[in-house]
């Protein structure tokens, strides 16, 4: 007799804004804590633009991970009012080489200060193994790429892994409108 792998749900929880950081107590550290994917949005005409598709082993301390990236220079930051609009216009190209960071850092930091209070997070922790989160991952970034107009607004460049053979459907839910989020998935 073969056996049937349950559906599996993915229950994504948001919006939470990314910034700003407090240091006394961090919102996100209880919704976050714990492995999981997340979405990067910007709200653009009441949905949410997915902008970037990410899985962790702890969300909290990849999503710090980010923030010190974004800080340091080395992510693409864009104009704000294009953002709202649903337009990636970049302000800021990344740079790995801290010198420049700090050379161009007026520019940089209007660019964070601009872009980083826009971005929304939806968190969904789920008890998946880190090779079912890469096909997750995977999946979600290819089925934004296959819509148009998701695709130009998704910064994710590149997949984690190809997709399988198995067929595990997966649910997915949020309480929010994520723009062209697909309903399931089959892993």
């Amino acid at each position: 007799m073969e056996q049937v792998t349950p559906p599996l749900e993915l229950v994504f929880d948001g919006p939470f804004e990314l910034w700003p950081i407090s240091s006394d107590k961090w919102p996100l550290k209880e919704v976050a804590s714990g492995q999981g994917i997340y979405l990067f949005t910007i709200e653009v005409q009441d949905q949410y633009r997915i902008l970037y598709v990410g899985e962790a082993d702890d969300v909290a301390n990849r999503l710090r991970q980010h923030i010190r990236y974004y800080l340091s220079g080395r992510y693409w930051l864009y104009e704000a009012e294009a953002l709202k609009q649903g337009k990636l216009v970049k302000t800021w190209k990344p740079t790995q080489d801290s010198e420049v960071a700090l050379a161009n850092f007026p520019q940089l930091q209007a660019a964070l200060m601009a872009t980083l209070p826009l971005i929304r997070l939806f968190v969904c922790r789920t008890a998946t193994d880190k090779s079912s989160r890469w096909r997750i991952e995977s999946d979600l970034i290819s089925a934004l790429r296959h819509s148009k107009a998701a695709s130009a607004f998704l910064e994710n460049s590149r997949v984690s892994v190809a997709p399988g053979k198995d067929c595990q459907q997966v649910a997915i839910r949020c309480n929010s409108a994520l723009f062209e989020l697909p309903s399931t998935l089959s892993l």
